[in-house]
């Protein structure tokens, strides 16, 4: 298998990118593994095996799992972020060499009579345990760089090893372990042991735990470098707005002189070296990707750095209102559906009616009302559901129900009587009895301006006219219902001032008038008289 890419699924058990199973002579060269949840490559019951220029990345369980199986070489593969970087079972005679694990929570892992392999020229960095060995003989150990692994660099349980030298450990919580039963001796027999960080002489340099084995040629690690080195935290991701969040950088030199660290190209904190690991919270920062730089320099001005990207992310829901169901009436205008949505981080949203996607689109500001019209829709019931994302894909949704009914039916209105009433008297109104199935509101107007309006509950319309000047006026009532239809009437009132209406003060001219129509009638009596006796004279 050569330059290929192997994906899968880091969340189901039983996941094996390639599993090779009774083989003999098998070659794996310059394939990546990425994202695995058992194992990435898996060598049962083979002999006479080859891993080279590989690469493991995000692998919950094992990068190399090899069982019952010999003579295999595992040469200049990386190992990042994988649970155990090799793990061998019963397997033996193989040469590992040239390889890099890089947080792992162990580098090597090695049990159940896993004999005469060879370890060699490789780095074990910021992971758990760097080499873990229980239950193994022949062994060797040798030339690996071996640091910053926070429980232990080499974890001896039980087996005899037969050569462990020439390994530079440095700042692991343990630089060695021995538990197995009796002494060994960690170097190679003749006169040459290990670089210890922690090595104070004269030697030997005992190994922690419970065996009391020694190096018996101890070396300081302090001779294996010229500069300052520091360890390189896995870059690393913290939810938006917890709190905790810390970087921590572990700096190995005899002469350290102070530091620096930049956030985003700002510098942040610096200090003097005070012989403590450089800790630095980093709680606060906004939402994406963010560049942790730190500076470490001697007093020869020899210096190392390391960079750390740290992702915030977002991993709460999108807030969303949730509106009352409703109903609506086929024909009328102007009714929408209307959610408040937010969130620190939005994105899109989806609108589905009766489960068929009808809206779709994006989000950019927080707080945002989402509206959606809903005229035009025929007679019906219909299941609304808008769904909101932020930009990690939390998601909240919220439903609404929408009946639309056909209403085509005016109200009935009563015809109240005119009234009479006397100014300045109290409990005076004009009481319409309406109805309707889906009453809405009632406008009352006066000489086209409106006197009273409000909310119509189907029953009365009640208006109080008690200050009412005197005089004549005509009230009209319009109830509606909740469709548009309405229905309309009419209602004259009198107002009577106190005492009654005053006498009326006749001008001048009209007494000339009433003058004038008096002696025209006397006339017609006159001529009357004359044409009567013409003709009583005439018979």
């Amino acid at each position: 298998v050569v330059d290929s890419i192997v994906t899968g699924t880091p969340d189901i058990s039983n996941s094996f990118g390639i599993l090779f199973r009774n083989c003999e002579v098998i070659f794996v060269q310059n394939v990546t593994f990425i994202e695995m949840y058992e194992s990435s490559l898996r060598i049962d019951s083979t002999q006479y095996f080859s891993v080279l220029n590989s690469y493991f990345t995000d692998v919950e369980l094992n990068g190399i799992y090899m069982q019952n199986s010999k003579f295999g070489t595992i040469e200049n593969c990386e190992f990042t972020n994988v649970g155990t970087g090799i793990n061998f079972w019963g397997t033996d005679d193989c040469l590992i060499t040239n390889n890099d694990f890089r947080w792992c929570s162990g580098g090597i892992y090695a049990q159940a009579g896993a004999d005469r392999n060879n370890i060699t020229d490789s780095s074990f960095l910021n992971g758990v345990y760097g080499i873990y060995v229980s239950g193994v003989n022949n062994w060797n150990i040798v030339g690996n760089e071996i640091m910053w692994n926070s429980i232990s660099g080499i974890y001896l349980a039980s087996g005899v090893p037969t050569n462990i030298s020439l390994n530079i450990l440095i700042g692991n919580g343990r630089n060695g372990y021995d538990v197995s039963s009796g002494v060994n001796y960690w170097d190679d027999h003749v006169n040459t042991g290990n670089y210890w960080s922690d090595y104070v002489p004269p030697a030997p340099y005992i190994v922690t735990g419970s065996a009391n084995s020694q190096d018996r040629y101890p070396m300081n690690a302090l001779d294996t470098i010229t500069g300052p080195i520091i360890s390189s935290p896995k870059d690393f991701s913290y939810a938006e707005f917890s709190e905790g969040n810390t970087v921590t950088w572990f700096v190995f030199d005899d002469y350290m002189r102070d530091w620096e660290v930049y956030m985003d190209s700002v510098l942040v904190e610096s200090d003097a070296w005070n012989f403590a690991n450089i800790t630095v919270n980093i709680d606060g920062l906004g939402y994406g990707v963010h560049e942790i730089f730190v500076e470490a320099r001697d007093y020869d001005n020899n210096y190392v750095n390391d960079t750390v990207l740290v992702t915030v992310f977002d991993d709460t829901d999108p807030t969303i209102s949730s509106p009352s169901n409703m109903i609506l009436f086929s024909g009328t205008t102007g009714n929408e559906l209307a959610w408040i949505i937010s969130d620190q981080n939005p994105d899109r949203y989806e609108l589905y009616r009766d489960d068929i996607l009808v809206a779709s689109g994006s989000w950019a500001s927080s707080p945002w009302t989402y509206r959606y019209s809903l005229d035009g829709l025929a007679q019906g019931e219909y299941s609304f559901r808008l769904a909101i994302y932020d930009v990690d894909s939390n998601s909240v949704s919220d439903g609404v129900t929408v009946n639309v009914i056909v209403d085509d039916i005016d109200p009935v209105i009563s015809h109240p009587s005119d009234i009479n009433m006397t100014e300045g008297t109290t409990g005076n109104f004009i009481h319409w009895t309406a109805t309707d199935t889906n009453p809405s509101h009632y406008v009352v107007s006066e000489n086209n301006t409106v006197f009273d309006e409000g909310g119509w509950g189907g029953t009365s319309v009640i208006v109080a006219i008690d200050d009412l000047a005197a005089g004549y006026y005509t009230f009209i009532v319009t109830v509606y219902d909740a469709a548009g239809n309405m229905a309309t009437d009419s209602v004259n009132v009198t107002v009577i001032p106190v005492g009654g209406w005053p006498p009326v003060d006749l001008p001048d001219f009209t007494l000339a008038i009433i003058a004038i129509i008096a002696a025209a009638g006397i006339v017609a009596i006159v001529i009357l008289v004359i044409m009567k006796k013409k003709k009583a004279g005439s018979v």
